[in-house]
């Protein structure tokens, strides 16, 4: 009894020593070692790491071992290559024993590569095949494209980078053969196509030139140069009565063929005598035969702007003097303010208040948010006698009103008596009348 009890007490004093000096009974570990396996110079690489059970291994290049006549083609746990291979770079798990790793090596020659050609985003079509194998060093010649189509966009050569960042070939080019298989990337670059622009009406005028662009590539469609008198451009088409239809400000997309747009165009409203016209005013002429001259309405300004005893204008000539007949108002107001713009007395007296002169009273107006007023001329003044006083409408008073016609260069200039069609021919400077503007669409 006695004896068992040393035994306990011995084996539990060796436990405690272990404990305190820290020494404990560790795992096993295992080596890796490389071994050059016949080869003629350099030296195996090697591996100073300490692998427990299970511990994941790394695989070492080759190092500098070098075998005459022959490439290196990895590892294997046998020197005649029957065991477990391990590619270098590759891992593998430690096992319960220090492993030994043996270079393999194969004569020059006896490896051979492959060529394979990629169609590298093709529509249609498949890419060549070379069925040959090549040793490093062998001559290759680059094939055709084959049957290979990618929609809008054409054939242009081969590259060893799918993004064309590689080496380029063309078809009947020869390279070297490396030691590694080779793939050679279709390119391609997109075909140009003509956009051509129609104004869709022998009516229309100006002239735009052909875009020609790459297929896939963005067309602006907002630089249009065709105009119609009295119509609204309201963008394109692709074909003249229909189609595919794209704003104004839209971008096209080019396809894979050329293409004709075409301009749409909106008709004018079509308005009658007495009409409110767009700026809110009375229509009170139609042009015979439509549009020309970028105008066919004459609109008279409504009541609310009508403006009661103001002073034509300047009693001094007017340069290029102002015409009587419809469709020349314009020209006229346009005459008399550039005149009071450049002079700063007459005859008679200042103009510092020529703002207040019928011309420049019209020409400065803004009504219906079209600001394109004048001072109608004699002919278009009886024009609004005629259709609107007469048939009672536009508020008109039995006044007279002032026209942009002037009579003589030192005297007196035309006006009409709204109450019977009288004219007038009144002093340019003291005379004081009705003004009414008009404006010509």
């Amino acid at each position: 009894m006695l004896k068992k009890r040393n035994l306990i007490f011995i084996c539990l004093l060796i436990l405690g020593v272990l404990l305190i000096s820290g020494c404990w009974p560790i795992e096993n570990t295992y080596t890796v070692t490389y071994h050059g396996n016949g080869n003629t110079s350099g030296v195996a690489p090697t591996d100073a790491n300490l692998y427990e059970q299970g511990a994941t291994v790394a695989v070492l290049n080759q190092g500098s071992l070098v075998k005459s006549g022959y490439v290196f083609v990895g590892w294997n746990t046998a020197a005649d290559g029957s065991g477990t291979s391990q590619a270098a770079g590759s891992t593998f798990n430690m096992g319960t024993a220090n492993v030994t790793l043996y270079a393999q090596w194969t004569p020059l020659g006896t490896l051979t590569y492959t060529v394979t050609y990629h169609g590298n985003g093709n529509t249609s079509g498949v890419a060549p095949t070379d069925a040959n194998l090549y040793e490093q060093g062998a001559f290759v010649t680059v094939l055709g494209k084959g049957s290979l189509v990618k929609s809008g966009y054409v054939f242009i050569g081969w590259n060893t980078a799918a993004g064309g960042g590689g080496t380029a070939y063309d078809p009947t080019d020869t390279f070297l053969m490396p030691a590694a298989n080779v793939t050679l990337y279709a390119q391609w670059t997109a075909i140009n196509y003509t956009i051509t622009f129609n104004k869709n009406d022998d009516a229309a005028g100006g002239t735009m030139t052909d875009q020609t662009i790459a297929s896939g590539s963005s067309a602006n469609l907002t630089a249009r140069a065709f105009t119609k008198e009295g119509w609204t451009f309201a963008g394109w088409a692709t074909s003249s009565d229909g189609g595919v239809e794209y704003a104004d400000q839209a971008s096209y997309t080019m396809g894979t063929a050329n293409v004709i747009l075409y301009a749409k165009w909106t008709p004018p409203t079509t308005y009658s005598l007495c009409d409110i016209g767009p700026a809110g005013g009375l229509i009170f002429y139609v042009k015979e035969g439509g549009y020309s001259d970028g105008w066919m309405y004459l609109e008279a300004a409504p009541l609310s702007t009508e403006w009661t005893n103001k002073k034509w204008g300047s009693y001094e000539t007017l340069i290029g003097g102002t015409g009587t007949d419809i469709g020349t108002g314009q020209s006229n107001t346009t005459t008399i303010v550039t005149w009071l713009d450049n002079n700063t007395d007459d005859t008679y007296g200042d103009v510092t208040n020529k703002t207040d002169r019928a011309a420049y009273l019209c020409d400065a107006l803004t009504y219906g948010s079209y600001s394109d007023w004048f001072l109608p001329s004699k002919g278009e003044l009886n024009l609004m006698y005629t259709n609107l006083k007469d048939t009672g409408v536009g508020g008109f008073a039995d006044k007279y009103y002032w026209s942009s016609f002037e009579h003589t260069a030192n005297c007196c200039a035309w006006g009409q008596n709204f109450g019977d069609g009288t004219l007038l021919i009144g002093n340019k400077y003291y005379r004081s009348l009705r003004v009414r503007a008009v404006r010509a669409f």
